[in-house]
């Protein structure tokens, strides 16, 4: 996926950095920043933008990615100090409590800038796309296919159990790209977009007739190999950062908090 609407974004280098403050400084500066920069007439994707660049939206994420390294206590801090004043708090959801963590520990640079800033400004949303129809509980027997074609991966298989697949951006998707090893070793990590030729979705119908959650067909879908999430055949290693982090993602002390898909609208 290509960042678009950056203007305002800062690099690496000017990032801030810093010791930890304690919990009566911190509160302080927080305060007095809410106090002067929020505006409810302000809009949305500008604010997401402050919250970004001044790096109040996501304290708890590193310095180096517009955070400031912030333990939980003290990013609840920053929360409760952006409650007080009323200000609405960043996109939530999945992509930034879940994915971004993977991006720290596997993303590249590049990709780091790109979709934290995607995430966290311009409101790209995302789901998982890991369970497979006939592999039940058992994750890394994936046999949905992910084969090189130049710069792209063609993808070619079928996920089930896959929440909001139907509106998100993107999908978290892991895919075999070697039958040669074994089945921990074949796998690899994919950010794939959704609205693209080849992917199709199917709400799965409970009894109630509602569809909380589909299955997801890919026919020859394409990524590009700058959306691969770690090197190629470290898939498992990347799940399992995922799954480590999946029980905390709708905790609301992971992040600072705010609505999952407001944003793109405004922006």
């Amino acid at each position: 996926m290509d960042g678009t609407g950056t203007a305002g974004r800062n690099t690496g280098a000017e990032r801030g950095n810093g010791a930890t403050p304690d919990e009566a400084t911190l509160r302080a500066e927080a305060r007095a920043w809410y106090e002067a920069n929020w505006d409810p007439a302000l809009p949305t994707g500008e604010w997401f933008r402050r919250l970004m660049t001044d790096r109040w939206g996501y304290p708890g994420w590193p310095r180096r990615w517009w955070g400031r390294d912030l333990p939980v206590p003290l990013a609840k801090v920053v929360r409760e100090e952006r409650r007080r004043v009323g200000a609405l708090g960043p996109p939530s959801g999945i992509g930034p409590s879940l994915l971004a963590p993977m991006l720290f520990a596997h993303g590249d640079d590049e990709q780091c800038e790109r979709y934290l800033w995607g995430l966290a400004v311009e409101g790209w949303t995302t789901c998982q796309m890991l369970s497979e129809p006939d592999a039940g509980s058992d994750m890394a027997g994936a046999r949905t296919r992910a084969e090189r074609d130049g710069d792209e991966w063609v993808i070619t298989g079928s996920k089930i159990w896959t929440s909001l697949a139907d509106v998100v951006d993107f999908g978290m998707l892991l895919a075999r790209t070697d039958w040669d090893v074994p089945k921990h070793a074949g796998l690899t990590f994919f950010l794939v977009r959704r609205d693209q030729p080849g992917v199709e979705i199917r709400p799965l119908r409970q009894m109630t007739g509602e569809a909380t959650f589909n299955q997801v067909f890919f026919d020859e879908a394409r990524v590009s190999a700058a959306d691969v999430l770690g090197p190629v055949g470290s898939g498992w290693a990347v799940t399992r950062t995922f799954l480590a982090h999946e029980r905390n993602s709708f905790n609301p002390a992971s992040h600072e908090g705010g609505p999952f898909e407001i944003g793109r609208a405004h922006v």
